[in-house]
């Protein structure tokens, strides 16, 4: 299974497993996460967060989903410039 296919915290976490990235590597959790989502701008509103409390923001926002919706609108907008 891909990061992208992923659809519960287990499934990450087992592919973090299979990544063979340590349970308290959030920054590298953190940049995957991001770069499967197409790198978006994340607000904090709780000011300064550790890299763990990122990952826990990261994590929720990645299970919602609506990042994929976002590349596929990218992808539609690619599509139009090409035409």
């Amino acid at each position: 299974m891909t990061l992208k296919e992923c659809k519960t915290r287990e499934d990450i976490e087992n592919v973090f497993m299979e990544k063979e990235i340590s349970s308290d590597n959030f920054e590298a959790k953190n940049a995957m996460l991001l770069e499967v989502m197409g790198n978006p701008r994340m607000f904090y509103s709780i000011g300064n967060p550790t890299t763990e409390q990122k990952y826990e923001l990261i994590v929720a926002s990645f299970l919602s989903g609506n990042w994929k919706y976002a590349a596929i609108m990218k992808q539609v907008a690619r599509e139009r410039e090409e035409v």
